[in-house]
Order: structure tokens, then sequence, then C-alpha cells
């Protein structure tokens, strides 16, 4: 089974930690062109193509939602560390 994944919809490291989790149902490659990921999938367990493609639409659209919670917050968690490290600084003098 073979999905085309726009480059432009989804950022290389959101289709690799996809991948990784797919692993233990399915061995993958990972080809890409300049506009598109090509992913070939072969099942390990006995599942159907549109079971894999749901697995994966899932993992795909978990990272990618993480992927921009974690750009929205960059600057929030640091703000929370550096007020932590103040305070560890403070409380060691």
């Amino acid at each position: 089974m073979q999905i085309n994944i726009s480059k432009n919809e989804f950022q290389e490291i959101v289709v690799r930690k996809a991948l990784y989790w797919m692993t233990e149902k399915t061995t993958w490659t990972l080809k890409e062109t300049q506009d598109n990921f090509i992913i070939d999938f072969a099942p390990i367990e006995k599942l159907t193509d549109l079971q894999i493609e749901q697995q994966f639409s899932i993992l795909l659209n978990d990272f990618y939602l993480r992927n921009l919670l974690n750009k929205n917050n960059k600057h929030l968690r640091e703000k929370i560390i550096e007020q932590a490290l103040i305070k560890v600084y403070q409380h060691n003098v």
C-alpha cells in the first residue's frame, strides 16, 4: 500500500514521528520527491489497507497538532524555565 503526502501539508519531522509508531504494525519505506513524501507500507499483522491508513492518519494528525502546540508555546515554556532557574539560583545564593 502506498500513501503520498504533500510536503506543503506536513513537515518531515511529523511524518517520521508518525512512521516510528507504525513500526509495530507495519514495515515501511519513506521516499521523497521535491513536493511529496511517498510511503510504502507492508503489514506485519493482519491489517487491511484501510486499517493501516486510518492508524497512520490518526498518528499523523496527532503529531501535527503536537508540533503546532510546541511552536506556539515555546516562548511560554522558556519563560517558565527561566523563572524556575532564577528561583533556584536565588535560593542557593
